[in-house]
């Protein structure tokens, strides 16, 4: 492009046709032409230097998946998170899995840490005595300390996150739709 460039330049010079126009447009195509080597070149190198995580791992989309599902299965089955001391280490443990192993399922297959992957069984924990009418006398801090938060703020924040509103708009928005 650059000598296709150069020599449109030099012939219209020597047959006569140059014009300052001409001259314009030639040397707005250069500038296109060499921002679009400098954009393109950078952003090759970028992709060479940024590889995605975890694509050196052994670790199948198979094998993966399977993980994913089956934390799920022994975390519902057992709800190991409502303890507020559960973590990564324990429940690698309590599986029989490297937690390298669990962390990097997780992350690669559900796009979810480990802590935000707990606090979603928590949050859909804590959702489901909002909603019962049993529970309507506990304080909404006993809630969140009964489905495995360690504290209120961590509670409020994580359900809001999730959810889209606090844990006491919540309750009040089903007793108003149940009433």
């Amino acid at each position: 492009s650059f000598v296709v460039g150069l020599t449109a330049y030099h012939l219209s010079f020597y047959l006569g046709f140059y014009t300052l126009r001409l001259d314009y447009i030639i040397c707005g195509g250069f500038v296109i032409l060499t921002y679009g080597i400098t954009y393109f070149s950078e952003l090759s190198f970028l992709k060479e230097r940024v590889k995605p995580k975890y694509s050196s791992s052994s670790l199948t989309k198979e094998d993966g998946d399977y993980l994913v599902q089956k934390i799920n299965a022994v975390l519902e089955q057992n709800k190991y998170y409502k303890d507020p001391d559960f973590n990564l280490s324990s429940f690698a443990e309590k599986l029989g899995v490297p937690k390298y192993r669990i962390s990097q399922a997780l992350n690669a297959f559900s796009e979810k840490s480990f802590s935000e992957f707990i606090n979603e069984f928590r949050v859909e924990e804590a959702k489901v005595k909002l909603q019962d009418e049993s529970s309507v006398h506990l304080k909404l801090e006993a809630i969140g300390e009964e489905v495995g938060f360690r504290n209120k703020v961590s509670f409020y924040k994580n359900f809001k996150k999730l959810v889209g509103s606090s844990p006491g708009e919540f309750r009040e928005d089903h007793l108003q739709k149940s009433a």
